[in-house]
C-alpha cells in the first residue's frame, strides 16, 4: 500500500522526496530549495504534487511526511551508496544555509557521519556536544563528545583539536557526577598540550617555586618590561591551555590535591596575564586573594581583591563579576563576616538568575 501511494507521486517530485526523507520527518524548505536544480517545476509545485496523493501534508504551518511509514519506504528501498549520496548532498546544503549558526551542529554532525565523511562529522561533533554542555544538556553532550573524541582517535587532528574536546568531555562528565572518568580526561589534554602537571615530590615543588618567582616577577616588573601579546595558533593553544589547568584545578581541590590546585592556580594566572584576558583575571585576581588569607598575608589578599576589582571596572562581563561575587563572600565567611557575606552572595544570586546558571544561583543560596 505504501508503495503503492509513493508510485503514484510525479516523477519529477521523486528526487526531492527521496532528499526530504533523509532530511527527516519535517521538511526544512531552506535547505531543499538550495538542492532544487531548477526554477521549474519550483519547489512549491513539487510539494503540492507529493500532498495531491497524500504523501506530503501541512501541518502546523510546517510541511511534514503525512507517515513515518512512508518517509521510511523511500529510504528502504535506496541503496546503501544512494542514501550515503543524499546525506553528503543534504549536508552541504546545511552548511551553505546556515553556516556556523547555533543550532544546527548536531544535525550536520549526523549527516556528515550517515555521508562518511568522519572529519567534517568530528568537527560538527564536537560543536554540538558544546552547545549542548552550555545549555546544560549533560548526557547529550557526553554522547556527542564522545563521537568526536573517538573519530579523533582515527583522525589524529592537531592536539589543540583533541585537547579541546577532552576538555569539554570531562566538563559534561563532571557534571554528572562522574569524578572518576573526569580528571584522567583533563590530565590528558594538558598532556596534549604540551603542560602535564608533576605528580607530588621534588618536581611538583619546584614548578611551585618556579611559578611563583614568575607571578613575583609580574608585580615587580616595570611597565617596560611587559611582553608583546601573542598571537595566531600560539594564542589559541595558550587560552585553551588556560581552560583546561582552571578545569581541572577545580577537580583536584575536590580529590584533596591541594598542592596542585595551587600550581594551577599560579599557572592559571600568570596564563591569563600573558593573554591579557581580563575576566579571567577578574576571577584569578580574587582566587589569589582568598588563597592569601588563607596563608595568613591580609596585605598579599588586600592587593590581589583590589586588582581584581580594578581589572572589573568598565569591563562589564557578568560572569567575571559573578565569581568576582561568589569568592569574595566566600572569603568574607571564612573570616566570620556574616553581612558582607549575605551582600555578595545576593549580587552574585542576581547574576546567576541573568545568566541562566541555576546551579550556582542554588549553590550561592545555600551558602547565603
Amino acid at each position: 500500500v505504501l508503495r503503492q501511494r509513493l508510485e503514484r507521486v510525479p516523477e519529477p517530485a521523486r528526487p526531492l522526496l527521496r532528499l526530504a526523507a533523509a532530511l527527516g520527518t519535517r521538511l526544512d524548505l531552506r535547505v531543499l530549495q538550495v538542492l532544487v536544480p531548477a526554477p521549474e517545476p519550483g519547489l512549491l509545485a513539487l510539494l503540492m504534487a507529493a500532498a495531491a496523493v497524500a504523501v506530503l501534508e501541512v501541518e502546523d504551518g510546517s510541511w511534514r511526511f503525512a507517515h513515518d511509514r512512508l518517509r521510511e519506504r523511500l529510504l528502504a528501498d535506496l541503496t546503501a551508496e544512494a542514501r550515503q549520496e543524499l546525506h553528503r548532498q543534504l549536508a552541504g546544503a546545511l552548511e551553505q544555509v546556515y553556516g556556523s549558526e547555533p543550532g544546527h551542529a548536531a544535525q550536520l554532525a549526523y549527516h556528515f557521519a550517515q555521508a562518511a565523511d568522519p572529519a567534517r562529522c568530528a568537527h560538527y561533533a564536537a560543536l554540538a556536544g558544546a552547545e549542548a554542555l552550555q545549555a546544560g544538556a549533560l548526557t547529550e553532550a557526553v554522547a556527542l563528545l564522545t563521537k568526536a573524541r573517538e573519530l579523533h582517535a582515527r583522525l589524529d587532528p592537531p592536539p589543540l583539536e583533541r585537547a579541546r574536546v577532552l576538555r569539554l568531555l570531562a566538563s559534561a562528565l563532571w557534571g554528572l557526577g562522574r569524578i572518576g572518568d573526569s580528571l584522567p580526561l583533563m590530565e590528558s589534554a594538558l598532556a596534549l598540550l604540551g603542560a602535564p602537571l608533576p605528580p607530588t615530590g621534588l618536581r611538583l615543588g619546584a614548578a611551585l617555586l618556579g611559578q611563583s618567582a614568575r607571578q613575583l616577577w609580574h608585580r615587580l616588573r616595570p611597565a617596560g618590561a611587559l611582553s608583546a601579546l601573542p598571537s595566531g595558533e600560539r594564542r589559541q593553544l595558550l587560552h585553551e591551555l588556560l581552560q583546561v589547568i582552571l578545569g581541572s584545578g577545580e577537580m583536584y581541590a575536590w580529590t584533596g590535591e591541594q598542592e596542585k590546585v595551587l600550581l594551577g592556580t599560579l599557572l592559571s594566572v600568570n596564563l591569563a596575564e600573558e593573554l591579557d584576558d581580563a575576566p579571567a583575571l577578574v576571577m584569578l585576581y580574587a582566587v589569589m586573594g582568598f588563597l592569601g588569607a588563607v596563608f595568613g598575608l591580609p596585605a598579599l589578599c588586600e592587593r590581589y581583591l583590589a586588582m581584581a576589582e580594578a581589572r572589573l571596572g568598565g569591563l562589564r562581563d557578568a560572569k567575571a563579576e559573578l565569581e568576582l561575587h561568589r569568592i569574595t563572600a566566600a572569603l568574607h565567611l571564612m573570616t566570620g563576616e556574616w553581612g558582607p557575606a549575605r551582600l555578595r552572595y545576593d549580587k552574585a544570586m542576581v547574576l546567576a538568575r541573568t545568566l541562566g546558571n541555576s546551579p550556582l544561583y542554588l549553590f550561592c543560596l545555600l551558602q547565603r
